[in-house]
């Protein structure tokens, strides 16, 4: 396996962004695959600080850890799963008796954070499932095995973007779960996960106070949930929005 070396396949509508490999070598921690958008030093320093950050060495540790920061790069952020594989390859005698160490890093972009939290379970039996069929011996950790895992990974967790219909009355948020919406006195949005655009329709004639709140209210939910990556759409009339429920299959009801 050669430390620079990389392969991403492309999939649509993916949470993750490629992975990164490391392991325990008998002088330290080496990262042997940077599978991923990092550059080298962002994958080096990710693959060192994490290992620093759960624990190296310790007996028997196993487990998925994190949302960790990428160094050098605000817009990432890693899963790190650790695990140990027997080995007869070291002149170490610790190494001999424990295994050697090795650490799996997902990397995804840091608008998804909530999209992991929601799975994290998920991401983290599916590794244990396959660290026990898979990953037992040294020999066992071959570039194709570990991009079969992260491809069967990214393949079952893959994201379907949503268009998302909102109202705001009173400072309070509405979600609408069915295909039927209720235009709000105050303010109606909808958020196009796959454009990343969102629309908001404004009654004209609310009081300012009100209508600053409501937007307000607006921002955050694109800060919280989407880190600001949304682009913000005023729509001029009541028509024009409801005809952009009505590419999405969303109709108005009075």
């Amino acid at each position: 396996m050669s430390e620079d070396l990389k392969f991403i396949t492309p999939l649509d509508d993916q949470i993750f962004d490629g992975m990164l490999f490391a392991v325990n070598e008998d002088i330290g921690p080496a990262l042997r695959i940077n599978a991923s958008s990092l550059d080298d030093r962002e994958a080096i320093a990710t693959a060192i600080q994490g290992i620093t950050a759960v624990g190296l060495g310790e007996e028997n540790r196993r487990g998925l850890f994190g949302p960790l920061p990428v160094p050098y790069n605000a817009n990432y952020k890693a899963l790190i799963y650790i695990f140990n594989v027997e080995t007869n390859i070291s002149s170490d005698p610790e190494i001999l008796e424990k295994g050697r160490f090795c650490a799996l890093f997902i990397i995804f972009k840091k608008s998804m954070v909530r999209l992991i939290a929601n799975v994290y379970s998920m991401i983290e039996s599916l590794l244990n499932v396959y660290q026990e069929s898979y990953l037992q011996k040294e020999e066992d950790l071959q570039l194709e095995t570990l991009q079969l895992i992260y491809e069967d990974i990214i393949g079952k967790l893959k994201l379907k973007p949503r268009f998302r219909v909102f109202t705001i009355n009173d400072s309070i948020t509405v979600e609408f779960e069915e295909n039927k919406v209720i235009i709000s006195p105050e303010l109606t949005f909808c958020i196009n996960e796959k454009e990343k655009k969102l629309y908001y329709y404004i009654t004209k004639e609310l009081d300012k106070e009100i209508k600053d709140k409501s937007l307000e209210i607006l921002d955050y939910l694109n800060k919280d949930e989407y880190q600001d990556s949304l682009k913000k759409t005023k729509v001029s009339s009541k028509k024009k929005f409801e005809e952009i429920l009505k590419k999405h299959n969303f109709s108005v009801v009075d």
